[in-house]
């Protein structure tokens, strides 16, 4: 990562803190949240497990390389995280990450994965460890994190999720100010859940 983005994170973590300082946040975004995580990440940890060994063989057997991705994101407080994923694409490939239709790189059983969303299912583990909730907006790239206007940046104010509404309205076709919640203090995972249905 580049030092002007680490410089533009320590602006962006100073700017949050004051928004969060100001910012009256309830009993539910307090410890709610968490407890219907933890509720509900620990079931569905137990279930999707035969289903990611089996798409860890696949993915192992189609092409070589890591059967998981990481990557570096950046979650509530412009907090640096680790996100997992099931790989998708081939190991070293050049389309930087694309999700967009029609990319070489992408493999059969990655396309299988990404249009069924089981390559996101290992975030699971993110949603245990603390650093994403089950729904909020996606965890961003440091470089995008930078780069967020003013109100692009109030989606740093909450934990970010394994999905939200940007993957309802049009995921990676949206700006950073159209997927932020507009308002993360009266925003709950059921009004949410309720939406993208």
């Amino acid at each position: 990562m580049s030092t002007d983005i680490r410089d533009d994170l320590s602006w962006l973590r100073a700017d949050l803190a004051e928004m969060a300082r100001v910012r009256k946040r309830g009993p539910y975004e307090r410890w709610g949240k968490r407890v219907l995580d933890l509720a509900v990440a620990l079931p569905i940890a137990a279930i999707a497990a035969p289903v990611l060994g089996i798409a860890a063989v696949a993915v192992k057997v189609e092409s070589p390389g890591p059967i998981l991705f990481r990557q570096v994101r950046v979650g509530r407080g412009a907090r640096e995280f680790t996100i997992y994923k099931m790989r998708t694409m081939v190991h070293g490939n050049t389309g930087g990450g694309q999700v967009l239709a029609g990319n070489p790189d992408v493999t059969r059983v990655g396309a299988v994965l990404r249009r069924l969303k089981l390559d996101e299912l290992p975030q699971v583990v993110n949603v245990l460890a603390g650093q994403m909730s089950l729904v909020g907006p996606r965890p961003c790239l440091a470089s995008t994190a930078a780069e967020a206007d003013e109100s692009g940046r109030r989606r740093f104010l909450v934990t970010p999720g394994l999905t939200g509404l940007a993957q309802v309205n049009g995921n990676v076709h949206l700006s950073l100010s159209l997927i932020h919640i507009s308002e993360p203090t009266r925003r709950t995972p059921i009004s949410y859940a309720v939406f993208c249905l």
